[in-house]
């Protein structure tokens, strides 16, 4: 991001981003972590984070999760 946002920063940004989600970021370098950081304090990213939520909240309040009725390891 310097000085621009564009759509490698979206592509590479949310890989980074998941790289945090699953716990990976300890290994970030410190220039990694601050570009992420620089990500998230977007406005725009959350929005997205935002309608994100809102919209998973509106798939999971019509499409209740099914019952289990086997397993491949039971």
């Amino acid at each position: 991001m310097g000085g621009r946002f564009t759509v490698a920063d979206i592509c590479v940004g949310y890989a980074v981003f998941l790289g945090q989600m699953i716990g990976i970021h300890d290994k970030y370098s410190p220039q990694t972590q601050a570009y992420l950081d620089r990500l998230i304090a977007r406005p725009a990213f959350e929005a997205a984070r935002n309608e994100e939520a809102a919209s998973l909240a509106a798939f999971e309040a019509t499409h209740p999760p099914k019952p289990r009725t086997s397993s491949l390891f039971s």
